[in-house]
């Protein structure tokens, strides 16, 4: 219960160091259904990553906003750390690191890949990551592939997002598209992917979990104590107090 309470305590002097508490801290987050972090029901935004915001601010005087728009434009809008000062739903690499605050990991999702199994297309053959190099690889422009352990395999990165994604895979512009299985999973559930039968999923053999993160843009005005905020509630949500149920 102590650590419970000084983990508050460090959170609100966080908050009350980031100044005027009128202006809200501006998130943005990938405009394309992310679920079920992040996607469109009923006309409005919810999933995972609005239910953690709410945590963090629960205790803070501050609030906060979340713009979903085109993912490139959010990381070039976020690096200035003007119009939004954070991230949403961000993988590491050493680039980003250069220009943002990375925050404790808040969850992980599993690299996977899609194919087309028709008489043309014999099936990928991948016992591990590096078996990916061997073939046409697609992706996502301005999403980072790090995690998937491509030892330097260029990424044909020309989809503008997941549908196009789909279907530079279906017209046969590429053997194997890149994506996260929680993802493509979450999509299809609510009927939001097209999906042939033709199409399989699969997890990429012994490829780790890939950890997702918060990032603060370092321009962003008083970026270090946001991240200190951010962390403290992340960590007070992997820890409930002693005498939760």
């Amino acid at each position: 219960m102590r650590r419970w309470l000084i983990a508050a305590l460090l959170a609100l002097t966080a908050s009350q160091a980031l100044g005027n508490t009128t202006t809200p801290i501006a998130f943005c987050h990938d405009s394309e259904d992310r679920p079920p972090r992040f996607y469109v029901r009923e006309g409005e935004w919810q999933g995972h990553d609005i239910d953690v915001l709410d945590h963090l601010f629960a205790d803070s005087p501050w609030r906060y906003r979340i713009d979903a728009i085109p993912w490139r434009r959010c990381l070039q809008s976020t690096q200035a750390g003007k119009q939004h000062q954070a991230v949403l739903s961000a993988t590491y690499s050493v680039e980003r690191a250069a220009h943002y605050y990375f925050s404790h990991s808040y969850y992980a999702q599993t690299p996977a890949y899609i194919y087309m199994t028709d008489a043309n297309r014999p099936a990928p053959d991948i016992t591990r990551p590096t078996d990916l190099s061997r073939y046409r690889v697609c992706g996502v422009a301005g999403f980072n592939y790090v995690g998937f352990n491509l030892s330097g395999k260029g990424i044909d990165q020309g989809a503008k997002d997941l549908s196009q994604l789909i279907d530079k895979l279906i017209a046969g512009r590429c053997d194997i598209a890149l994506s996260r299985a929680e993802i493509i999973q979450g999509r299809r559930q609510l009927g939001r992917l097209r999906w042939p039968a033709e199409l399989e999923l699969r997890a990429i053999p012994r490829a780790s979990a890939e950890r997702y993160y918060i990032m603060v843009s370092r321009n962003a005005p008083n970026a270090k104590q946001l991240i200190n905020l951010i962390n403290h509630g992340i960590e007070r949500l992997a820890k409930p107090p002693r005498d939760a149920p």
